[in-house]
């Protein structure tokens, strides 16, 4: 496969279906591309969690303690 796919029901956030951003696309997206045989099982990788020292790269120390906090 030329690409990877990551997909985990653990990194969730429930901020709404109204959202400019539906996050719960990427469930759907998954479900599509395995019933459809694009993909199977064994291409969807699950991410590992992400360093603090990478999150802090892209991220305010701030947000990413909010964002352990879950108060965001």
């Amino acid at each position: 496969m030329p690409y990877s796919v990551f997909y985990s029901p653990y990194y969730y956030a429930d901020i709404g279906e109204g959202h400019v951003f539906p996050i719960r696309k990427f469930e759907l997206v998954r479900k599509i591309l395995l019933d459809e045989g694009t993909l199977g099982r064994d291409d969807i990788a699950e991410p590992e969690q992400a360093a603090v020292e990478d999150l802090l790269l892209v991220h305010t120390q701030r947000i990413i303690f909010r964002a352990c906090d879950q108060v965001l």
